[in-house]
């Protein structure tokens, strides 16, 4: 059963799990026993200390068992280890685009790093329209950049070389943003 210990530890009170090893009955804190989720508490009844000496203990006592176990079976295991075994490490040949449903190459699918595979899940001519999409958006963005720098902005600077009373006025406004800014940080 674990306990909860009060300490004061460099000036501060510290609650520390506590538990007793039902071998040596010495209470021990919780990150001296193994995690098991069968228990109710969660932890080993055995403290790691003791826990290594009885797992120890067994096997010196058990090794007859435990090598004939691994005669009789070797058999069985190996046809589950060939069975079951890890997948090869090479990719293969030919995947299918889950878009399109064709069978294609795998250096039909662009390279992505991010991917277990290392490629992604569709292939080019797939990907394709979604690539020229992609492109008008980013050429409409720079087109409205150069707008924005090249007439827009030249535009403004020439209202106010007309009307500087413009300029004064967005001064002045600033100002007032301002003010009212510290106001409210102030809490007024």
């Amino acid at each position: 059963m674990v306990t909860t210990v009060s300490k004061k530890i460099r000036g501060r009170i510290v609650k520390i799990l506590m538990k007793k090893c039902s071998k040596c009955d010495a209470p021990k804190t919780i990150d001296q026993f193994y995690k098991v989720k069968g228990n109710s508490d969660g932890y080993d009844n055995y403290c790691k200390v003791h826990r290594v000496e009885a797992t120890s203990a067994y096997h010196a006592r058990n090794k007859d068992k435990q090598r004939g176990w691994s005669a009789k079976n070797r058999e069985k295991n190996k046809a589950f280890h060939e069975e079951h075994g890890k997948p090869p490490k090479t990719h293969p040949k030919k995947r299918i685009c889950p878009k399109c449903r064709q069978p294609r190459l795998r250096e039909e699918f662009r390279v992505n790093r991010t991917r277990s595979s290392g490629r992604d899940s569709w292939c080019v001519y797939c990907y394709a329209p979604i690539m020229r999409l992609r492109a008008r958006r980013w050429y409409r963005a720079d087109i409205n950049r150069q707008y924005v720098n090249q007439i827009r902005d030249p535009l403004r600077r020439q209202k106010v070389k007309a009307n500087p009373h413009l300029h004064n006025i967005s001064i002045e406004q600033g100002r007032i943003r301002e003010a009212r800014y510290k106001l409210r940080q102030k809490g007024l």
